[in-house]
């Protein structure tokens, strides 16, 4: 009988506290769910800071309450600590729940490609989940850059199933919120400022700036006036970094010095709570350092590795000499 009315008596002292509070954690979940991982440390301090409000609000209006329940046997310090232990559980347990919301699936199955007679696919298929990088690997000719681009919708394929979440399409490049594609080619327009082209993929100059000081004023600089590899880097950064579930990569650490390389992986790890990266280069090392997965294309499928050792077995790597 005594715990069931320390248990209701606790509960009482939680209604107090539940309706604003609740709601805070509502704008939270909402918050999260429409900007996702980038917002998290700011969505703490909110929720903190209200706490903070209520919790003034409630000691300083109800504090005749409080003799209530000391008449119960129930301290101050017992009320609160009950009570906001529950609250931040609850916090949490909401945003995990908003989270498996934020988590978005691309599936590729049965994808055929025939030039001729001559078959480069037979039934390739592929998972990608946010939140992950996706390495493709295969030797020359092998199809990554046709499989990159079926996915994608550019490329006609003989045969081929996409989906998003579970929902079929047939053109998923039309839906650049959903996945955007970096060729193995040069593909901004030359004659384009590099402030028009960041500010089209929605992107602040600004950060690039600071991130990389090297673009410090080339702000209204053409894109042909950049050196190659600086072209390269900023065709990587709207790709990586602009709004999409999904970014196809081809080949892109071809054509980068040492030091880009690893700016771009770094990109890449900073950008993967966002979104789901697929990505193919013969830098196979550069590639499987960022991979959380890595598939190895071989005689027209592919093969999700387990070890090193099947990227010989399915004839990527030569064999290791004893």
């Amino acid at each position: 009988m005594r715990l069931l009315t320390t248990i209701r008596s606790l509960l009482t002292f939680y209604k107090s506290f539940l309706v604003p509070s609740f709601l805070i954690t509502l704008i939270c979940c909402f918050l999260f769910l429409e900007y996702g991982t980038p917002i998290l440390l700011v969505l703490h301090w909110l929720k903190l800071s209200a706490t903070a409000i209520i919790f003034f609000y409630i000691r300083t209006y109800k504090t005749k309450e409080f003799y209530y329940y000391r008449n119960l046997g129930l301290p101050t310090a017992l009320l609160w600590l009950s009570t906001l232990a529950f609250d931040l559980l609850l916090y949490l347990l909401l945003l995990i729940i908003t989270h498996s919301f934020t988590m978005h699936h691309l599936s590729a199955d049965s994808i055929q490609l025939t030039f001729g007679q001559r078959p480069i696919l037979k039934n390739a298929g592929l998972r990608l989940q946010t939140g992950t990088i996706t390495g493709l690997l295969g030797r020359n000719g092998a199809g990554k850059s046709c499989l990159l681009q079926i996915i994608y919708g550019t490329l006609p394929a003989t045969a081929q199933s996409i989906r998003f979440d579970g929902q079929p399409v047939s053109h998923p490049y039309r839906d650049p919120r959903q996945i955007r594609f970096l060729p193995q080619f040069n593909f901004i327009p030359k004659t384009l400022p590099l402030c028009r082209v960041l500010d089209d993929f929605q992107l602040p100059f600004n950060d690039l700036e600071k991130r990389f000081p090297e673009f410090q004023g080339s702000r209204r600089k053409p894109i042909s006036r950049l050196s190659g590899g600086h072209r390269r880097f900023i065709e990587l950064y709207i790709i990586i970094c602009s709004a999409a579930h999904f970014a196809l990569l081809d080949e892109p650490f071809t054509h980068l010095m040492p030091l880009q390389i690893e700016k771009v992986k770094e990109l890449l790890i900073e950008e993967k709570p966002n979104k789901a990266f697929l990505l193919t280069d013969h830098l196979y090392r550069e590639v499987t350092a960022v991979s959380d997965q890595c598939y190895v294309l071989a005689d027209g499928t592919t093969h999700l590795l387990d070890n090193h050792t099947q990227m010989e077995n399915f004839g990527y790597l030569p064999p290791r000499r004893n």
